[in-house]
């Protein structure tokens, strides 16, 4: 994977029946909902957690994995989102976070 796809996300989120059409931002919100609850269960993953059903994601994996706006354009909705946590690895390893984000953008873009 190409390093600049390591350390965030970007988003695009646009009306494909009528182009330059205001997006709800009810959409733009589940649309960050979405990214984030899968990037959770990825790290939930990395971490060698159990996949569960319920209940609400353990605090050490809120705090590597919760997702922040690092750049927001006007338009539709062109963001860039990266990690809180900004965590520190080996050289020419990826962190956990990075291996979270890049099997994200890969489930996200074959989805």
């Amino acid at each position: 994977m190409p390093p600049a796809r390591k350390k965030k996300i970007d988003i695009i989120i646009k009306s494909e029946k009528v182009p330059g059409a205001p997006i709800p931002a009810m959409v733009v919100a589940e649309k960050f909902q979405s990214l984030q609850n899968i990037l959770y269960v990825i790290g939930d993953f990395l971490e060698g957690k159990k996949y569960h059903t319920g209940g609400d994601f353990p605090n050490s994996v809120k705090d590597r994995f919760t997702l922040v706006v690092r750049d927001l354009k006007m338009g539709s909705v062109d963001a860039n989102l990266g990690l809180a946590d900004a965590q520190q690895g080996l050289p020419d390893q990826a962190t956990l976070g990075e291996q979270a984000i890049g099997l994200t953008n890969e489930v996200v873009h074959f989805a």
